[in-house]
């Protein structure tokens, strides 16, 4: 949990730095135009790192078209939305992805 508060603390001050009003506002509504703003920046500077779910329900990645699963401890592993972008691909007894928004 620490390590979540030091990531968020970090989001803050940036936020801060480029004059984004913050104001500790959830972005889960994707509706608003900064929310907008933040997902699309994160999709620019991970568009590598993005996948497509499958009939399946699983996952093709989109640079490598490699079928990958959300990591059981993410927040989106039972929600399987279309499209995910993410931080860190694992290799354990499948291949995960986590940290996927």
């Amino acid at each position: 949990m620490r390590r979540a508060r030091d990531i968020k603390e970090q989001l803050v001050e940036l936020c801060k730095r480029v004059e984004i009003d913050y104001e500790n506002e959830e972005l889960s509504d994707s509706s608003d135009p900064e929310n907008t703003n933040i997902l699309k920046a994160l999709c620019s500077g991970f568009f590598y790192n993005t996948a497509k779910r499958q009939k399946s329900g699983a996952y093709k990645t989109v640079k490598t078209n490699q079928q990958v699963h959300i990591h059981p401890n993410s927040a989106l592993f039972e929600v399987l939305p279309k499209w995910v972008v993410y931080h860190e691909y694992v290799l354990t007894s499948k291949e995960f992805i986590r940290n996927v928004i």
